[in-house]
């Protein structure tokens, strides 16, 4: 689901980016842009998929008895084991704005940063 939605993501991102070519030359310093406002987000999300995967397909034992429990005993803390009740990972996830990254993005570069 996070492969899709990180898609989806990529398509807005370069067509903000691309919104505001004004001439060829300016592709490559788009193309950059796009890389260095995403990598670090899909990176990220990639290592919480990979994560959540591990934990998620423990094979039945005292491992998965143990993972379990935390689940039950975390589930309202922020730190929780559990990523539907994670607010943080919830909120990494589901409460970034990729316009909005990529306005920002696009103003540095405007103005030579």
């Amino acid at each position: 689901m996070q492969g899709a939605s990180q898609a989806i993501e990529d398509a807005a991102c370069l067509g903000a980016l691309m919104s505001r070519l004004r001439s060829k030359e300016q592709i490559s310093d788009l193309i950059k842009i796009f890389c260095d406002l995403r990598k670090p987000r899909v990176a990220e999300i990639a290592s919480k998929s990979k994560q959540l995967g591990e934990l998620w397909h423990i094979e039945d034992g005292p491992l998965q008895v143990e993972r379990d429990r935390q689940f039950e005993l975390s589930e309202d803390s922020p730190d929780s084991l559990n990523p539907f009740s994670n607010e943080m990972l919830l909120r990494m996830l589901y409460g970034y704005n990729v316009i909005e990254d990529s306005a920002v993005a696009l103003e540095r570069y405007e103005r030579g940063e």
